[in-house]
């Protein structure tokens, strides 16, 4: 089972050649910098480029990879044994989130991350709640950069996940994490969402590098 989340509610992109674009504006120029204005008249064309960015950088960095949500930013169809479908975004929600002020990041080495989630485990597992977003007419399947007010979504909480350890390196770059073909009996993934069924063929082109 595979689920593909990013510490945000939203993607950075709505479209394969929308996200080609935004990697190509952001490259860098003769100076070694990426060139301002090219950016800005990308984000001005496409301002949902800017949503995930918004989200994040109103929100304190966290503290723990541990301590904070988690969203599979696409909308799945979940099916019961009955047959009864129901539309959800997906989110795992940590049972110990915290962030940083900026003079604590300030202080911390680059490892931090890592440091901290190797003593975390160490002590125990780390939890998340996995928590379903039902939609509700209207909401949009296809566009990932489109939130759901989650405030006014009914929820279901589905499971829990517990993390007791970390896979050594060369574990997780020999698979492919493919979202769309390992997703468990009875979620199906949207089938109108293009940055959805772009990640089956870009994770396989990334697994091929990594381990050829």
């Amino acid at each position: 089972m595979v689920f593909v989340v990013i510490s945000a509610p939203v993607f950075g992109t709505r479209t394969p050649a929308q996200l080609l674009e935004a990697l190509r504006v952001r490259a860098p120029g003769p100076d070694g910098k990426p060139d301002a204005d090219r950016i800005k008249a990308f984000t001005t064309q496409y301002p949902e480029t800017t949503r995930q960015a918004a989200w994040l950088n109103a929100r304190p960095v966290p503290a723990s990879y541990a301590g904070v949500d988690y969203w599979a930013v696409h909308a799945y169809t979940l099916t019961n044994a009955k047959g009864d479908a129901t539309v959800a975004k997906l989110k795992f929600v940590s049972a110990d989130k915290a962030g940083l002020s900026d003079d604590e990041l300030k202080a911390k080495p680059e490892s931090f991350y890592a440091d901290e989630l190797k003593e975390r485990l160490a002590k125990g597992p780390a939890r998340f709640d996995l928590v379903a977003i039902l939609a509700e007419p209207g909401d949009p399947t296809a566009d990932p950069t489109a939130t759901w007010p989650e405030e006014s979504r009914k929820t279901e909480t589905l499971g829990t996940l517990a993390i007791t350890g970390i896979e050594p390196d060369a574990t997780c770059d020999a698979r492919t994490f493919d979202p769309v073909a390992e997703l468990p009996e009875g979620v199906a993934g949207p089938a109108d969402d293009p940055m959805f069924a772009i990640r089956s063929p870009a994770y396989a082109v990334s697994v091929s590098r990594r381990t050829n």
